[in-house]
């Protein structure tokens, strides 16, 4: 229900002498105009203003309800202007000059009663549009065709995955949208964006050959770096393609045994850092579980919640896919070493000699040694290594070692094998020896060499593989907004914001409170290309409200249990037509309206389709009474909306229980619905506000319809509103 000021209010509410005049203000990118359908002027309103009269007749803004169950709630407005050919610019040029951008500019209109001070009871905004559409009638008159703010809604949701934006992606995965999220969801399939080419072999392959081998289409494969390819169980290393063939250069790579392979085998691309998915088309939270091909992995799995790589703004997860070696693989240093010892010479400890020595240290109180173990692309990450060092410890050389851990206690004094151990880290991790002051003798390592390395595996991550490849299904659990932001009015409102561009401000909602104590969450995926409208109308329909805009503003109303009535339409309030027959019509509300039976499904699989992708059902028959209303049943017959209640946002029990029972009673029976013609005494009436109708006992109602139809103090004709009340 709108509030005025109070001196508005008393003008408003006057029965004789009130001089009501209506403003439509027009902020075209040329300049602002003022209509009306007269002139006068305003000193202290908007910086000063004066109307241009060039209003002919206001028409209705009318709100168009397309059944009780359309949530999102549009109105219209419709006038005519004449066309002044003393003006420049008129309406005709103003119309016709792109630069005004009348389909985006936001046009107001306002009501306000001569006689007021503007300063300190200006006019009242009543109601936004934007012009859609104009038709010049004849030479002197158009008429122009406004929509609320709602037609800002019909802007489509979602980035449409293709292979411009991710060349490497799942062929299978182009034209699909990337999820949006809000909430905490559970089982979102992911985009494979970065998943290598698929082909077919077309010549046969022996075990040992190497070269250009033909196959159906090479286009998929990287035409002249290096990448590898899987046929079969063996991984083959290649250096090019084109169009019809790959240059196989190495075989057996990553411990795998060459073997033959017939024509018409699938190739396979088989990328060295893994599969990479794109989780969310922004940044979330957190990636709290994934799931490849329903089988939850922990291994070879590397989240990134705000993306990586160039898209550093897209929550992403990089699935290393194998192979895994699980046997420890012995390395062989490479032919360089890296040390700061300074006597006899620093290569013995890696020549091969067990008789040969070098000291350490000589001088000062560290001395590190760093063998380069031999490297390829498959020992790329160590995630356990085991290092022998053949070492001379003299009588009063006290040493630690720092970053590996020894076999054994390296004070003891004698020559010895150690084994140095450590977990993770690089190839190029040095082994540090420390001696407790500088006046101590020498050590001497005779020989270091690697022992043994376990699991070598492809980077990044650490641990076994994800058991991944193209068209595989992978599937997030994931936390993508603060707790806070779970509530519907958080929800709705920053979605309407980052994808609409609604000012957050601009949103009004009275219900916060209300979704806290009532435990009401959404869980929100976005995987369709559709509109804002048809999203926030399923957002607002789950948690029993209505969303519609109003002079500038969005609103998300809760439907309660029980009307509260603001205002009684009494008999002296209704307007009488000219014979003194009554403006009031009584209906029903239509048969297909009623619902006496409901199977609300919720907490969507969202990794499945159809009925089978909802994990829980709130049943509704003759023993499942929440659901179902017996006495409707009999009066009306059985009457069902299965389409209404798959709840794909809803993963509260008690919310889905609560829904199911609100929905029953809101359309299990038919309602009476009364239109009426009132005045501007009751111009503070809104869609969705409670009021009681006098001459039908009080009616306890909904208001559905504002349709206002501005009046004329130049043609003296009164404004007048017609109201539709539903039943609650």
């Amino acid at each position: 229900m709108k509030t005025f000021p109070a001196n508005f209010t008393a003008e408003k509410d006057r029965k004789t002498g009130a001089a009501p005049v209506w403003i439509l203000k027009c902020p075209f990118t040329t300049g602002t105009v003022y209509l009306s359908d007269m002139v006068f002027s305003l000193s202290s309103w908007n910086g000063g203003i004066t109307t241009k009269s060039w209003v002919k007749e206001w028409g209705v803004i009318d709100e168009d309800i397309s059944g009780d169950l359309s949530l999102t709630k549009v109105s219209d407005f419709s006038l005519e202007v004449i066309i002044d050919p003393h003006a420049s610019p008129h309406i005709e040029t103003i119309l016709d000059d792109p630069a005004n951008s009348i389909e985006t500019t936001d046009i107001e209109l306002y009501l306000w009663f001569r006689g007021l001070d503007p300063s300190t009871d200006p006019p009242q905004l009543m109601w936004v549009g934007n012009i859609t559409d104009y038709t010049k009638l004849n030479e002197l008159v158009y008429r122009l065709d406004l929509v609320d703010q709602s037609m800002k809604l019909n802007k489509y949701v979602g980035t449409l995955l293709n292979q411009d934006l991710f060349p490497r992606m799942d062929p299978a995965d182009v034209g699909k949208t990337a999820n949006i999220m809000m909430g905490e969801v559970k089982g979102v399939p992911c985009h494979a964006i970065i998943a290598g080419g698929v082909s077919t072999l077309t010549q046969d392959m022996s075990a040992t050959f190497t070269g250009t081998r033909t196959v159906a289409d090479g286009s998929r494969f990287p035409d002249t770096d290096t990448f590898w390819v899987k046929i079969g169980d063996e991984i083959i290393r290649c250096s090019g393609a084109s169009a019809t063939y790959i240059y196989v250069t190495a075989r057996g790579e990553y411990n795998t045994t060459p073997a033959a392979h017939g024509m018409d085998e699938t190739v396979i691309e088989y990328t060295p850092s893994g599969f990479t998915y794109l989780v969310a088309d922004h940044q979330v939270i957190d990636i709290e579980n994934i799931y490849v091909d329903g089988e939850l992995v922990t291994e070879g799995v590397t989240k990134y919640p705000s993306g990586h790589g160039a898209w550093t703004t897209k929550a992403q997860v990089l699935l290393a896919h194998g192979p895994y070696n699980p046997n420890p693989e012995y390395l062989s240093p490479a032919s360089t070493e890296s040390n700061n010892m300074t006597a006899g010479n620093p290569s013995y400890a890696i020549d091969g000699d067990e008789h040969t020595r070098a000291a350490f240290p000589v001088a000062g109180y560290t001395a590190w040694l760093q063998i380069n173990f031999s490297a390829s692309p498959r020992k790329d990450t160590v995630i356990k290594q085991e290092v022998e060092v053949l070492l001379e410890v003299p009588s009063g050389l006290t040493i630690t070692v720092t970053g590996w851990t020894p076999s054994s206690v390296a004070n003891t004094s004698g020559v010895k094998r150690m084994t140095f151990t450590k977990t993770g880290g690089a190839r190029t991790d040095p082994i540090n020896f420390t001696k407790a002051t500088s006046a101590q003798p020498a050590g001497y390592i005779y020989e270091v060499k690697p022992k043994k390395v376990y699991a070598y595996k492809i980077s990044p991550g650490a641990g076994t593989a994800a058991k991944v490849s193209v068209g595989s299904v992978v599937t997030a659990d994931v936390l993508a907004t603060a707790t806070n932001l779970h509530y519907p009015d958080m929800v709705i409102r920053n979605f309407l914001s980052t994808y609409g561009g609604w000012p957050a401000d601009n949103f009004v909602t009275d219900v916060a409170a209300l979704f806290v104590a009532k435990g009401y969450r959404l869980s929100v995926v976005i995987n369709e290309y559709r509109t804002l409208k048809q999203w926030l109308s399923r957002m607002a329909f789950q948690c029993r409200c209505y969303f519609r805009f109003a002079h500038g503003k969005a609103y998300l109303l809760y439907r309660p249990d029980a009307i509260t009535s603001g205002k009684t339409i009494t008999d002296a309030m209704v307007r009488m037509e000219e014979n003194y027959k009554t403006t009031v019509r009584l209906e029903r509300s239509r048969l297909d309206e009623v619902i006496n039976k409901i199977n609300l499904r919720f907490c969507r699989d969202w990794a499945k389709s159809g009925n089978a992708a909802y994990r829980y059902l709130c049943r509704g028959d003759s023993t499942h009474t929440d659901g179902y209303d017996a006495a409707s049943v009999t009066r009306y017959g059985e009457k069902e909306r299965a389409d209404l209640f798959n709840f794909d946002f809803v993963t509260v029990s008690a919310m889905a229980r609560d829904l199911q029972a609100f929905y029953l009673a809101r359309y299990k029976d038919r309602k009476r619905i009364v239109t009426v013609e009132v005045f501007l005494d009751n111009g503070e009436l809104e869609f969705g506000d409670g009021v009681a109708f006098a001459s039908m006992g009080d009616m306890a109602g909904e208001v559905q319809k504002v349709n206002i139809t501005p009046g004329s103090g130049r043609d003296m004709r009164n404004d007048k509103i017609q109201l539709v009340i539903k039943e609650y």
